[in-house]
């Protein structure tokens, strides 16, 4: 065809596109004596001649006559003039067609070849707006090769491909060589949207999609929406997700797949007011935490996380000081060297380098005594004998400088300069380090928690270290105690060599060599003295005199006289007996041969 007849078939044909107005809406297919054909405005675009005619391309219709098929356009001209075996319909963008030698081509909207004739293992399959093709391709020496292709109006999609399969609103085509890869079509638009995907899975309706390159792709299905560039995905639960890149973790909702947080850390803890950052968790470690809100705001930054209550206060320590918080990291008391995770009649020990104090539990108000935390050294792992003021722990050096209670109840770590101090000590008074010697341990002087407060006065030791390594002690022999009340003023101005706690109003005191029981005025309750008090642990006490001598130098004697006393420090019985015992429904006591029951055996206090 010469240069002036195309330019003039053309413009008659955009003429004719442009009076039907073909390309603003779909031509009305209609039937004349038996025939069909097309009708623009009433009049006939494509004559009544076709025994059928279809409409499933925008723009080629396939008309059907006489066995023979025919892909016309809008004005009526068949554009692939071939003689064909057979054909299907032309639909998006597409025509398929199979030649006299059995060979399957496919066509575009102008008629032009989109894939050369070749010779298949199967019919061309349709999916949406793509056809796949499994070709045999005949090589040299008689060889066949396989090669499965993917085609759109635009041409060779893909090719070398395994397989393909329709998945929801998805084509996936899969690649064997050199790995096995998968890429992602939409069915409707026909556009690529991920490729070299090496698995997929659908979680809460999202497909997370994983590529060759360790990257992670996520679909969600509802919105249709995409979000790429994130590595290997957590699932937390309904709500929230995690794409985690070595040791980066990045929150997002799964809603809007917002970004919440990112950081460098191990995990994040939900709680019920923040999210945390777990920067650091082992057995070795405390806690360290960034804190967020829920928005993704960044709260506080390092804290250490120590304890947590039921109410929802915290206890953080942030560059070697210790406070209490709430869960979101704001401070609600001052900061301290130590502050306690036990609370007792309302009060907590606070402690720095080498002393102690108390602070209200709610109000966070200390209480305006410091008092030193004392350490003796010893040669053996026994503790330090009777009842009274201090209960102590034997602790080994490694172990310092942590100074615990039993049960851990009342903690109070000193550090920084007093394990200097002990060391210190060590190196002077056994003349070698520390490590090289493990029969040296020291004791480590504290309050126990029946000494908070108990009826509004705590007990405390009246020792006044004179010097930077005076809170060793070598012993303990010379230390006296007395009671604070809340506002940190004295009981009275006595210097009592051992306390027990007020019960009842009453307390038993060592005052020179006899217990004696005093009142919360510090004045003494009668006349009863004893050489030695006992607390149990249900709350009970137990006084004795003991008397020893020796009547001639072949005859020495020694016996007891002892009282029982309840848990509000009363005498539970007149007169005294030689001997007193627990058994499992109470307390007896021996009067010479007779034994007579005291009281039943109340509940451990």
């Amino acid at each position: 065809m010469s240069t002036a007849r195309t330019l003039a078939r053309t413009l008659t044909l955009l003429l004719l596109l442009s009076r039907s107005g073909f390309a603003q809406q779909p031509l009305e297919l209609d039937q004349e004596k038996a025939h069909w054909g097309a009708k623009q405005n009433g009049e006939w675009i494509i004559k009544p001649k076709f025994d059928s005619l279809l409409q499933a391309d925008a723009s080629i219709l396939t008309g059907y006559r006489k066995g023979k098929i025919f892909y016309l356009n809008a004005v009526g001209e068949q554009i692939y003039k071939g003689r064909v075996l057979g054909s299907e319909k032309f639909a998006h963008g597409m025509g398929i067609v199979q030649d006299k030698q059995a060979r399957y081509q496919i066509l575009d909207k102008e008629g032009k070849v989109l894939s050369e004739p070749c010779a298949l293992l199967e019919a061309p399959a349709r999916f949406g707006k793509f056809a796949y093709l499994k070709k045999q391709e005949k090589l040299k020496r008689g060889a066949f090769q396989e090669n499965f292709c993917l085609y759109t109006d635009a041409g060779l999609v893909k090719e070398n491909l395994a397989r393909v399969r329709p998945d929801g609103e998805f084509l996936l085509a899969d690649e064997s060589k050199p790995k096995w890869r998968t890429s992602f079509f939409e069915l409707e638009s026909g556009q690529l949207q991920e490729k070299n995907v090496v698995s997929s899975i659908d979680v809460l309706g999202h497909l997370i999609l994983k590529t060759d390159d360790h990257g992670t792709t996520l679909y969600e299905k509802e919105t249709r929406k995409w979000v790429r560039g994130l590595d290997e995905i957590v699932v937390l639960d309904s709500t929230y997700f995690i794409s985690k890149k070595l040791d980066e973790l990045s929150l997002y909702l799964w809603d809007d797949h917002q970004r919440l947080i990112r950081e460098n850390c191990l995990r994040f803890d939900f709680m019920p007011e923040a999210i945390y950052a777990v920067l650091k968790d082992s057995i070795d470690s405390d806690l360290t935490v960034n804190i967020y809100d829920y928005a993704g705001k960044l709260l506080q930054r390092n804290l250490t996380f120590l304890h947590s209550y039921a109410d929802g206060r915290m206890i953080f320590e942030r560059d070697g000081l210790q406070f209490i918080g709430n869960a979101k990291g704001e401070a609600l008391s001052p900061s301290y060297g130590h502050v306690s995770p036990i609370v007792v009649n309302g009060y907590r020990v606070v402690s720095n380098d080498t002393s102690y104090s108390y602070i209200n539990d709610r109000t966070y108000q200390k209480v305006p005594i410091d008092m030193p935390i004392l350490y003796r050294q010893v040669t053996t792992r026994s503790s330090g004998g009777g009842g009274g003021f201090f209960k102590s722990l034997i602790a080994a050096v490694v172990m310092l400088p942590v100074a615990i209670v039993a049960g851990a109840a009342l903690a109070i770590p000193t550090r920084g300069k007093s394990m200097n101090i002990v060391k210190g000590v060590m190196d002077g008074l056994n003349g070698q380090p520390a490590s090289s010697s493990s029969s040296t341990y020291y004791e480590v002087l504290i309050p126990g928690p029946e000494q908070v407060f108990s009826e509004g006065y705590a007990i405390y030791c009246q020792y006044k270290p004179g010097g930077e390594l005076s809170n060793v002690l070598s012993s303990t022999e010379n230390l006296t105690y007395n009671y604070i009340d809340t506002t940190g003023a004295t009981l009275n101005s006595k210097r009592y060599i051992s306390c027990y706690p007020f019960q009842g109003g009453k307390a038993w005191v060592k005052d020179g060599e006899h217990w004696v029981q005093i009142t919360k005025k510090g004045t003494r309750v009668g006349k009863e003295q004893f050489d030695d008090v006992v607390r149990f642990e249900n709350g009970f006490y137990k006084a004795w005199d003991n008397y020893s001598g020796t009547r001639l130098i072949f005859f020495s004697y020694s016996y007891d006289e002892c009282a029982l006393y309840d848990q509000n420090n009363n005498r539970l019985h007149k007169g005294l007996f030689s001997k007193i015992e627990a058994s499992e429904d109470g307390y007896y006591g021996y009067r010479g041969d007779k034994r007579i029951k005291i009281t039943d055996m109340p509940k451990t206090q």
